[in-house]
C-alpha cells in the first residue's frame, strides 16, 4: 500500500510524470502515490479514474495529478484505467479539494459529489435496472394498506410504484421509499415485482410548456445591470454579483440576456435554481431562448442524468440549469454561474460533503475565471455583507417591470381574531372568497405538511411520538395514516396513548392537506390544487401541477414552501398566509432572517398582472420586527437589525461555525463520545476567540432509533474552525474503533442547528 505523499522530493528521480497521486474512493485521508506501467502512460491523465491495489483488495481511485517522483520508496503499479478520458476538469478536481479542505471531509467524498451516480459506483452507462409491479395498480394499493401495519417498508415501496404507474429505476425506488434492497428483493420473491434490464439514453420529460414572450425591452434597471455583467465578462478574473432585484422586477430577463452574450463567445452557462419545483418553470423560459439547454437535477433517473452529464461534457449543451449538484456540471469552457434565489437553505447539502452552493459557485468562478451573479429579493446577509465591504458588486431592480405595483398588505394578529374558521380569519376568508368571485387566482401558504400535525393526550400532556424519533407523528386523512416526516415510519392512526393507554387521544395543529379539505367545503365550485411533498411524490408532478395553475385549470394554489418562491402568475391577486410563526420560533439564530425571506417571496407572488393585488398575513407575532419589516419591504432595515445582533453574538457573517452531531444506538456512546470530542477541543491550543458551545443533547434527541447530541465550535475565522476540524476527525478514528454504531458528522457553516 502507498503511504500518504503530501511532501515530495526529487531524491528518487523517475521518468517523467510516471506516478500518479491518488485519491481512493473509502475513508481513508491523504494522497497515495502509484507508478504508471508503460502501456497505460498515454491514458492515466488527471481526472481518469483507475484500479489501484490497496489495502489487500482492488479499489477504484482518482487520479488528481502526475509527477516524476515519489518520497514513497517502490510504490505499486496502477493495475488498469477505467475512463477512456478524464470525467473531471482540473479545475474541477482543485474545486473539489477546496471543498474537502473548507467543509471537513474527505477529498473523495468531494470528489464523489462532482461525478454521475453511475460514475460513483464505478462504471458507465450500462444496462438500468427498472422495478416493476406484476400486480394491477389497485390490488398494489391494497397490498400496501395490508402490509402497512408490519412491513412498512414493502408498503412504501408498492405504493411508490402504483403511484408510478407500475414501473420505476430501482434506485430511485430505493431513493424515494428511504429503504434498502431487502424489502424490494423480497416484493420479488414473492412475486409482487419483476426486474427488468434497460438499456438505453433517455432525455427528461419536458414539464412544462409556458411560452416564452421572448425578449423584451428592458428597464432602465435591467440596462444598466445587464451592462456592469457584460462589462467584466471578458475580464481576466471572476467578477462577483449580487443582483438585488424586488419580487418581479425581471431578474431572469437580465439572467437570459448575459447567457445569451456567453454563448455567443463560445462558452457555457451554469444556472442554478433552488427548488425542483421552480426548474420546468426556469427550463422552459431557458428552452424557448437557447437550442442547446441541460437539466439537472435529483427528480432525474441515473440514465436521463448520465445522458445528460455526457452532453455537457462533449460541449453540446450551451447551458446548464438545475438544482444543487447542477453546480459540478462538467461544462468545457464555463463563461458564467448564476445562483438564482441565492438565499435559499436548500443550497446547503445535508449529507457529506455538507457544502453550500453559493460559496462553492464562487470559489468556482474564481478558479474558472468566470463572473458569478448571486439573485435575489432578499438576499442572505452572508452577500449582502460582501457588498458592504466591498468584495462583491451591488446590482438592483428596485421596481417591477411594466409598472407594476406591489401589493398591499395586512398583518392579522391571531391572538386577537375571532373566526368562524379553524385557520383562517374572517377578515382572508371574506377575501379569498372576493378574489374567487371576481375569477382571479389565489395562493395559500402553510408551511406544514399533512392534516392534523400531533396526535395529542390530554392525560399525559404529550403528543404521540414516532417509535424511533422524538418527532410528534403527524396525520394525512388521505391515506389515513399517521407519519413521521424525519425516519419515514408510518401506520394507522392509533385509538389508545402508548402511555396511559386512554382512548381520548385529540388531534391538533392544521397543515396543507385540512386547510385544502375545510377551504373546498367553504367554496365546493372552486378548483384547488395543493403542492406539498406528499401530492408532489411522483417525478413529474411539479410541472404538471403549474402547468395545470398557469392555465388556470384551478384557481386556488395551496401548498409548502415550494411554492413561496420563483413563481409568475400574473392572474394571482390574493396570497394569505395562513400562519407566519412557523419558521418564527424553530431554536435557530436564522429564525428571524428566514421568517422574513419567506414572507417577503411569498407576498412576492400576488399582483403581477394589471388586477394588481393584495396580502393577508396571519400570526400570533405581529410586532415583530421580521414580520413587520417583511410586510413593509423594508430590506435595509431588517438587514441593520440582524447584523447588529449576530456581530454582538459573534455569529455569521461576522464569525465561522462547525456543529458536531454525534449518534448512536446507546445514548451512553452517544455521551462519551461527544463529551470525549469537547475534551479534545478544550485541551488543544485553538486560536483566540474560538469557543464551545456544549456537547448538549440536540433538540430533536433521537431519528430513526439513534441518539444525538451535539457541540458547536464558534470561532472569528477560518483558522479555528479548520483546527477543530482537524482535531474532531482524530478524535473520530481514534474513538470508532471502540464503537460500532457511533457516527459523528462535522457540518460547517450549519443551516440547522436541529
Amino acid at each position: 500500500m502507498g503511504r500518504q505523499a503530501f511532501l515530495f522530493d526529487n531524491d528518487s528521480s523517475q521518468d517523467a510524470d510516471a506516478i500518479a497521486r491518488i485519491v481512493v474512493h473509502l475513508p481513508v485521508e491523504g494522497l497515495f502515490d502509484y507508478r504508471i506501467p508503460a502501456d497505460l502512460r498515454e491514458q492515466v491523465l488527471p481526472g481518469v479514474r483507475v484500479r489501484v491495489a490497496f489495502g489487500g483488495r482492488k479499489v477504484i481511485g482518482t487520479c488528481t495529478a502526475l509527477c516524476s517522483s515519489s518520497k514513497v520508496q517502490d510504490p505499486k503499479e496502477i493495475i488498469d484505467v477505467v475512463d477512456r478520458e478524464p470525467l473531471l476538469s482540473p479545475a474541477l478536481i482543485e474545486l473539489s479539494r477546496w471543498i474537502a479542505t473548507h467543509y471537513q471531509c474527505g477529498w473523495w467524498e468531494a470528489l464523489a459529489a462532482a461525478l454521475p451516480a453511475v460514475a460513483r459506483r464505478g462504471g458507465g452507462l450500462k444496462k438500468v435496472l427498472v422495478v416493476r409491479l406484476t400486480l394491477p395498480l389497485d390490488e398494489a394499493q391494497l397490498l400496501a394498506d395490508e402490509l402497512l401495519p408490519k412491513r412498512p417498508e414493502q408498503s412504501r415501496c408498492l405504493r411508490i410504484l402504483a403511484e408510478e404507474g407500475g414501473r420505476l429505476e430501482a434506485v430511485l425506488l430505493r431513493r424515494r421509499a428511504n429503504v434498502s434492497r431487502s424489502p424490494v428483493d423480497t416484493l420479488k420473491k414473492q412475486g409482487h415485482l419483476a426486474f427488468e434490464w434497460i438499456e438505453e439514453e433517455r432525455q427528461p420529460r419536458d414539464d412544462m410548456a409556458e411560452p416564452d414572450k421572448g425578449p423584451v425591452q428592458l428597464t432602465g434597471e435591467q440596462e444598466r445591470a445587464l451592462g456592469e455583467i457584460l462589462e467584466r465578462l471578458g475580464e481576466p478574473g471572476s467578477a462577483r454579483f449580487l443582483l438585488f432585484g424586488v419580487t418581479g422586477s425581471g431578474k431572469t430577463e437580465v439572467y437570459l440576456r448575459a447567457i445569451r452574450e456567453v454563448v455567443a463567445q463560445g462558452r457555457q452557462a451554469i444556472v442554478l435554481v433552488p427548488e425542483i419545483s421552480l426548474t420546468p418553470q426556469t427550463v422552459a423560459r431557458f428552452k424557448h431562448r437557447f437550442d442547446r439547454v441541460a437539466v439537472l437535477h435529483s427528480r432525474l433517473t441515473d440514465a436521463e442524468r448520465y445522458t445528460q452529464w455526457l452532453a455537457i461534457r462533449s460541449g453540446r449543451a450551451d447551458v446548464v440549469v438545475g438544482a444543487r449538484s447542477a453546480l459540478f456540471a462538467p461544462v468545457p469552457h464555463l463563461g458564467l454561474i448564476v445562483v438564482d434565489e441565492e438565499h435559499e437553505t436548500s443550497f446547503k447539502q445535508q449529507s457529506t460533503p455538507r457544502y453550500h452552493a453559493r460559496n462553492v459557485a464562487l470559489k468556482r468562478g474564481q478558479l474558472e475565471g468566470a463572473p458569478v451573479v448571486l439573485g435575489s429579493a432578499t438576499p442572505s446577509l452572508e452577500a449582502y455583507l460582501e457588498v458592504r465591504a466591498g468584495s462583491m458588486i451591488l446590482l438592483e431592480l428596485k421596481n417591477r417591470v411594466g409598472g407594476g405595483t406591489f401589493p398591499a398588505t395586512t398583518i392579522l394578529d391571531l391572538g386577537l381574531q375571532k373566526s368562524r374558521w379553524t385557520f383562517l380569519t374572517d377578515h382572508l376568508f371574506s377575501a379569498l372568497e372576493n378574489t374567487l368571485a371576481a375569477g382571479h387566482q389565489a395562493i395559500l401558504f402553510l408551511n406544514r405538511r399533512g392534516y392534523h400535525t400531533a396526535l395529542f393526550c390530554p392525560r399525559c400532556g404529550e403528543p404521540v411520538r414516532c417509535p424511533e424519533c422524538e418527532i410528534a407523528l403527524t396525520y394525512h386523512r388521505g391515506s389515513n395514516r399517521v407519519m413521521c416526516h424525519y425516519c419515514g415510519h408510518e401506520s394507522f392512526p392509533l385509538v389508545n396513548c402508548p402511555a396511559c393507554r386512554t382512548q381520548k387521544l385529540r388531534y391538533i395543529g392544521s397543515g396543507t392537506e385540512r386547510v385544502q379539505t375545510e377551504v373546498q367545503r367553504a367554496f365546493p365550485a372552486a378548483r384547488i390544487l395543493r403542492m406539498d411533498s406528499d401530492t408532489m411524490s411522483t417525478r413529474h408532478a411539479h410541472g404538471e401541477a403549474l402547468e395545470c395553475f398557469r392555465r388556470r385549470e384551478a384557481d386556488l394554489l395551496i401548498g409548502t414552501q415550494m411554492i413561496a418562491k420563483g413563481l409568475d402568475f400574473p392572474s394571482v391577486t390574493l396570497v394569505g398566509v395562513i400562519s407566519a410563526d412557523t419558521s418564527l420560533l424553530l431554536p435557530d439564530f436564522r429564525a428571524a432572517e428566514r421568517t422574513f425571506q419567506l414572507i417577503a417571496q411569498v407576498s412576492g407572488r400576488a399582483g403581477r398582472g394589471e388586477q394588481g393585488g393584495r396580502v393577508v398575513v396571519q400570526t400570533y407575532n405581529p410586532d415583530h420586527y421580521a414580520i413587520k419589516l417583511a410586510v413593509d419591504g423594508n430590506y435595509e432595515r431588517f438587514v441593520d437589525h440582524e447584523l447588529a445582533a449576530r456581530k454582538e453574538m459573534g455569529y455569521p457573517p461576522y464569525g465561522r461555525l462547525l456543529r458536531l452531531v454525534v449518534s448512536a444506538e446507546a445514548e451512553s456512546d452517544v455521551m462519551r463520545l461527544t463529551r470525549a470530542a469537547a475534551d479534545a477541543l478544550r485541551e488543544a491550543s485553538l486560536p483566540e476567540g474560538t469557543r464551545i458551545l456544549g456537547p448538549a443533547r440536540a433538540p430533536i434527541t433521537k431519528i430513526s432509533g439513534r441518539f444525538r447530541w451535539h457541540l458547536m465550535v464558534k470561532s472569528p475565522g477560518e483558522q479555528g474552525i479548520a483546527e477543530a476540524g482537524r482535531i474532531l476527525k482524530e478524535t473520530r478514528r481514534r474513538e470508532n474503533s471502540s464503537l460500532e454504531t457511533a457516527r459523528m458528522q462535522i457540518d460547517v457553516d450549519p443551516l440547522s442547528m436541529l
